[in-house]
């Protein structure tokens, strides 16, 4: 089941700017917190049974807003409110440079996300462009911890570029537990080093961009990425007949970006919502990840 969008703010020239609230512009983050319709906070109340005792260490996060139960959590569990999640991603990038392109909530409220746009890019075969955002991820039902990530999209077709590299990591994440003050020199020192993942991003991509591919490797990688003919012959489609590839048609920077613009864009998934998630976190990311591991294999 996809994780449906609750509410989200985007900004037009995005992904999947037909959800939620577009706006026209980059966001501070107090705006984006009330665009994406983020402006609520939680509390961890204790779980009684009804006419009995509570459960021992056992607490429900709830929504104060309408009081909707969004998980089930232990006792050191510290919930991250929406608004100290926008503060902490603003400090992360302390100068003021970075303004907020998307951010809302996921799951009915239980998983929210925001992206800001970096100025700092890179250029790909000294032609194509990649922009640079910095992703922050929270949970309030305890199945995830609080994630950073550094996300390269690339401008042509807003085609997110999510690569697990090898040599770099591109995320930070720290579990519900303690505060989150003594956890952001942490984050800035990891990050500082994942920063670096886009210079090593912007290498191999290079390199893919240097490197041709038949139209028969490129073939035979579709098929290990699917056992379904019409997504295989509709990826083999879109990488024929893309125009946001031309130039690069024939090589594997071309390739990987057909692959990756097939499932941001080009199929059609069931809903809107399925797009928006599986670019992100499910199908598109993998795909990418496991294309680029055959290609450079």
């Amino acid at each position: 089941m996809p994780a449906a969008v609750e509410t989200m703010m985007s900004v037009r020239e995005i992904p999947w700017h037909g959800l939620g609230t577009v706006v026209d512009e980059q966001l501070t983050a107090s705006d984006a917190l009330r665009e994406a319709g983020l402006d609520w906070a939680v509390e961890k109340l204790p779980i009684q049974l009804v006419g009995g005792d509570t459960i021992p260490g056992k607490y429900a996060t709830t929504r104060m807003s309408d009081k909707k139960v969004l998980g089930v959590v232990g006792e050191q569990y510290t919930p991250l409110q929406n608004k100290d999640a926008f503060a902490f991603a603003d400090a992360l990038v302390d100068d003021g440079s970075a303004k907020y392109e998307t951010a809302g909530a996921l799951r009915d409220g239980r998983w929210i996300w925001m992206m800001m746009r970096i100025p700092e890019s890179v250029m790909i075969a000294g032609e194509d462009p990649v922009d640079t955002y910095l992703m922050l991820m929270n949970s309030h039902d305890g199945t995830t911890g609080i994630t950073a990530a550094v996300t390269p999209v690339r401008v042509v077709c807003m085609n997110t570029l999510n690569l697990a590299l090898n040599t770099t990591t591109r995320k930070w994440s720290v579990r519900h537990v303690g505060t989150m003050d003594s956890r952001l020199s942490e984050a800035r020192r990891s990050l500082e080093l994942t920063f670096s993942y886009m210079e090593d991003f912007g290498e191999k991509m290079g390199q893919l961009a240097e490197t041709r591919i038949s139209d028969e490797s490129f073939e035979r990688i579709v098929g290990q990425l699917t056992d379904v003919e019409k997504v295989a012959d509709d990826i083999v489609t879109n990488y024929k007949t893309s125009a946001t590839i031309e130039g690069f048609r024939g090589t594997q920077w071309g390739a990987l970006n057909a692959i990756g613009e097939y499932y941001d864009w080009a199929r059609k998934p069931r809903t809107d919502n399925a797009r928006l998630t599986g670019s992100l976190f499910g199908a598109g990311r993998n795909a990418r990840d496991a294309a680029y591991e055959l290609m450079t294999a």
